[in-house]
């Protein structure tokens, strides 16, 4: 009696949840446009889709489309054909925190070097003067070279 049972709860259970992942209906479609939604105007973005990968700047997001300047001619690019959507980000924060950690460290090695033959600077002083200098330097250096690079971001899917 356990056979008919067990294979009904399997059949049910297979039935009500196994196929919700398999198509992207509604709930896919919603996602896709959220996604476009945060995309700025004028954004470099890259999209994958059925036809292949475009690359341009958005010039307009219409309730079922997203238009890129590619060059040539605007590409429409429908919501429900899109694959992926990357979106071109500067990271000059990011860049600006790691070269000041790294500038502070190395600023900080040089200072203590520096520091010892020094007979009326305490040691301590030429670590923090060279940490100080090496965080300022390493973080401007850090800031430019995360303006000028870019790293690309994927929206969808998340």
């Amino acid at each position: 009696m356990r056979s008919p049972r067990l294979f009904t709860t399997i059949a049910l259970t297979v039935g009500l949840l196994g196929t919700s992942g398999w198509a992207q209906g509604p709930a896919g479609d919603t996602v896709r446009i959220q996604a476009v939604k945060r995309v700025r105007l004028g954004s470099e973005v890259r999209v994958a889709t059925n036809e292949g990968t475009h690359r341009g700047k958005v010039l307009r997001i219409t309730a079922t489309d997203l238009v890129l300047d590619e060059g040539a001619a605007p590409r429409t690019v429908s919501f429900a054909a899109l694959d992926s959507l990357w979106v071109a980000r500067r990271s000059t924060g990011k860049g600006a925190w790691v070269g000041a950690l790294v500038g502070l460290g190395v600023g900080a090695a040089i200072g203590t070097a520096a520091g010892e033959g020094w007979s009326d600077t305490p040691q301590i002083a030429g670590t923090l003067l060279g940490g100080g200098a090496g965080a300022l330097g390493g973080a401007l250096l850090g800031a430019v070279s995360g303006a000028v690079s870019r790293t690309w971001v994927r929206e969808y899917p998340k």
